[in-house]
């Protein structure tokens, strides 16, 4: 996964469309088009598919984006791991493994 930050009008979008993406379809045998400038890419070999995720809304209401939808998941990954790190907890005071 590959996540890019920063602030508004900072050229994400042309650093990932232009010059990220074609690099990497590039690499792949899928684009003929050349990216934009750019010294090196690291790790390219070590990518075998390319999936783009845009803003748009997957059905019909603002919850339906793709950051709103990972950010649920997201939430329910932390508290999951949360509960399991609790039991862990639990078992090994239980045991008497803690220190």
């Amino acid at each position: 996964m590959v996540l890019v930050t920063g602030v508004s009008g900072s050229g994400k979008s042309t650093l990932v469309n232009d010059v990220f993406m074609k690099a990497v379809q590039q690499n792949l045998g899928k684009q003929k088009a050349n990216p934009g400038k750019y010294k090196s890419i690291k790790g390219l070999e070590n990518i075998d598919k390319l999936v783009q995720i845009d803003q748009d809304p997957i059905g019909r209401t603002p919850r339906s984006k793709p950051s709103y939808l990972y950010r649920e998941y997201l939430m329910i990954f932390v508290i999951s791991s949360l509960r399991h790190q609790r039991r862990d907890y639990a078992v090994m005071k239980k045991r008497k493994i803690l220190l």
